[in-house]
């Protein structure tokens, strides 16, 4: 995502289809089908957030054609301002899982839930 200044945001898919990496890092349960994590970062500067959501809904439906399922997000606690974007967006709900750390917030997306 740009604005007249240059990058302003990005989003990116990961997609493994549960191999060992993803297998380590999340219980089966959590990932379900054809999973994909991926990670978005707006910029503070960005205040119109409609084209963000339009961004990772690009994201997600590029996905989905590829036969992903599942969508998982991994914040950290400082990142407040993504999470309440990501929750207000509807697409994604937080999972609370033992032995996260602290910091970590997960979430995953909300109609596989």
């Amino acid at each position: 995502m740009e604005d007249e200044s240059g990058v302003c945001g990005y989003a990116l898919g990961l997609t493994d289809d549960k191999s060992t990496a993803f297998k380590d890092q999340y219980p089966g349960s959590l990932l379900g089908d054809n999973p994909s994590v991926i990670t978005v970062q707006i910029l503070p500067k960005v205040s119109d957030l409609s084209v963000a959501k339009r961004l990772i809904e690009c994201l997600l439906s590029a996905l989905r054609t590829i036969g992903c399922k599942v969508f998982i997000c991994e914040l950290r606690a400082r990142e407040k301002r993504m999470l309440d974007f990501l929750t207000r967006m509807g697409s994604f709900r937080r999972v609370t899982m033992e032995g996260l750390p602290d910091d970590l917030i997960i979430m995953r997306s909300a109609e596989q839930m």
